[in-house]
């Protein structure tokens, strides 16, 4: 309890010095907050011999996974809503616009900072369009044998803002 306290007092860096000249460490399953910040001090002081290797390139590896997620489940929304406009051209909604351009606004700043990102576009897209047929079957009410079996868009289609079957 003393060490946890002495952690909370010192939260601006993430760790806590002891009188006996010990740091102790915020443990990763008992404050994650704390735990991130500790370990970013650590770095910018080079305190390597400190730093918690295991847990930290885990959660880089998360934060990886997490923007592949990202990628994947943007593609999949902005392949939904142009299969809805080019299948159900008499119902587009204002909505269905937005939400597209949303996407495909968020896509070009997820590849603006991480540029690695593009060459992944068309292989998830593929996979994404499974899914996007389902969904948008639903949404329509059209039956999914309406839409192609392979995705009809090319990865220009998919980012270009302007292009609205």
């Amino acid at each position: 309890m003393q060490l946890m306290e002495a952690s909370m007092n010192h939260l601006e860096h993430g760790f806590a010095s002891l009188a006996n000249g010990e740091t102790k460490l915020p443990g990763y399953d008992q404050d994650f907050d704390l735990w991130l910040r500790a370990q970013a001090t650590l770095l910018r002081e080079r305190k390597f011999d400190l730093l918690d290797f295991d847990n930290l390139a885990e959660e880089v590896e998360g934060m990886a996974r997490a923007e592949h997620r990202e990628l994947r489940n943007r593609l999949e929304v902005v392949l939904i809503h142009l299969l809805k406009l080019r299948f159900q051209p008499g119902h587009p909604s204002n909505n269905w616009l937005g939400t597209l351009g949303e996407q495909r606004s968020r896509l070009g700043l997820l590849i603006e900072d991480s540029p690695s990102m593009a060459r992944h576009i068309a292989g998830y897209a593929e996979h994404a369009y499974r899914n996007a047929v389902k969904k948008a079957a639903q949404e329509t009410g059209l039956p999914s044998s309406t839409f192609p079996a392979t995705n009809p868009f090319t990865e220009a289609q998919l980012l270009d803002p302007d292009h609205i079957p």
